[in-house]
């Protein structure tokens, strides 16, 4: 088999490694003179304070209250800096090995069972009908703590297996087949499978289930260790929405500058979902139409640029929501667009003559038109090893 072109994340990441090592170097040289070691860690503290005021400046207290009827209803629970410092504790006892909870009797257990029955309390007034509900820090939800839950196996198998199903038909396996091979078939299932799975990680029943999530994410630690480290404006909290039904393939990642959509990505972007490609001018349409007529205004006073996920619901997928405001940094995952080659269409798709509440000729969206066969290899090792693809190759 003649060897594949590298893809543009491939080449992203050689040239950024190579940027890296070249900048290293430099330092290293300025590092040996003593006025340029002191420049330069003032600058790089200088750097991280706006890095972390600008991630909280994107939390759910920031834009909650503009975008009411626009994102979903949402009760918050107030956590403090105790809540905070027993978080991150629980999370170093899991990631030796240990249990995170911590010891009866402790003030912590005291602070978690006093915040689970509060959290408890919210969740009833909303789950009347068991159908669960979604809970979040005031940044970022616990779904990296999924692959270490007790029932995560069984629902991604459950996954898998309803898309085998799905595609059980013998025309719809030939029509697959004609252009992509059976490795590439499961590979795909698996990550949607283990899409789902994840997902449905995050639909929570109680307040314990919330805890025992919470205190196992690193996502969650590094939040709450962000936030001490600025108490003149620490303000976290739990936020607990109802259960809102997204499939997978119906997340987008729209990226704002100059209060313009300028480009908008699959959200779930390794794994090729087929009606996507059947839905993309439609799509691309009513994401538009609802930023420009429902979005830009609300959140021109807050920010001029951020990163935006949308949620594409309802039987004819003619209900859109606002998920979560992210900060518009090179941290923030760009998706099927890469912060360093993409930067033109992120930043300057605005600049081509349009005003007003116009959407910019330049607009792009895109989506995973075929399966990739480096997707896996973008799975970290505990995702890989989650949905079974950590010992497999294309060559098996």
């Amino acid at each position: 088999m003649a060897p594949q072109a590298p893809t543009i994340r491939e080449a992203h990441k050689d040239s950024t490694a190579e940027r890296i090592a070249e900048q290293n170097k430099r330092c290293q040289n300025l590092s040996q003179n003593s006025v340029f070691r002191r420049v330069i860690c003032a600058h790089k503290q200088c750097d991280l304070k706006s890095y972390q005021q600008r991630c909280l400046d994107a939390n759910i207290e920031q834009w909650d209250q503009a975008l009411r009827g626009c994102t979903f209803s949402t009760k918050f629970v107030r956590l403090t800096q105790e809540h905070a410092q027993a978080l991150i504790a629980a999370y170093k006892r899991h990631e030796i090995g240990e249990d995170p909870h911590p010891a009866a009797g402790t003030s912590d257990n005291l602070l978690l069972t006093n915040l689970e029955a509060e959290l408890q309390s919210v969740i009833e007034s909303y789950d009347h009908q068991g159908v669960g509900v979604f809970v979040k820090t005031s940044c970022r939800s616990a779904k990296d703590a999924a692959p270490a839950l007790e029932k995560f196996q069984d629902v991604f198998e459950q996954s898998l297996d309803s898309l085998k199903k799905e595609q059980g038909s013998e025309a719809m396996m030939d029509s697959i087949r004609s252009t992509q091979t059976i490795w590439d078939i499961d590979t795909n299932n698996r990550i949607i499978a283990l899409m789902q799975a994840g997902l449905e990680m995050l639909r929570y029943r109680s307040a314990t289930d919330v805890l025992d999530s919470m205190l196992r994410s690193e996502r969650v630690m590094q939040d709450m260790r962000l936030a001490l480290c600025h108490n003149d404006r620490f303000l976290e909290h739990l936020a607990v929405r109802p259960w809102v039904n997204i499939d997978v393939d119906m997340e987008f990642r729209g990226f704002v500058c100059n209060n313009h959509l300028n480009a908008v990505s699959q959200y779930n972007h390794l794994a090729y979902f087929p009606r996507l490609v059947s839905m993309k001018h439609e799509l691309q349409h009513r994401i538009q139409q609802y930023f420009y007529s429902d979005i830009q205004e609300r959140l021109a006073p807050l920010y001029d640029r951020y990163v935006v996920d949308f949620a594409v619901t309802g039987q004819h997928h003619d209900q859109i929501w606002v998920i979560e405001i992210n900060p518009y940094l090179e941290t923030t995952d760009a998706c099927l667009f890469s912060w360093t080659l993409d930067r033109s269409i992120l930043e300057n798709g605005a600049n081509v003559g349009n005003s007003g509440n116009q959407a910019p000729r330049s607009f792009e969206f895109r989506i995973s038109e075929k399966i990739e066969r480096s997707a896996a290899a973008l799975l970290s090792p505990v995702w890989r090893k989650a949905c079974g693809l950590a010992d497999k190759s294309p060559s098996e």
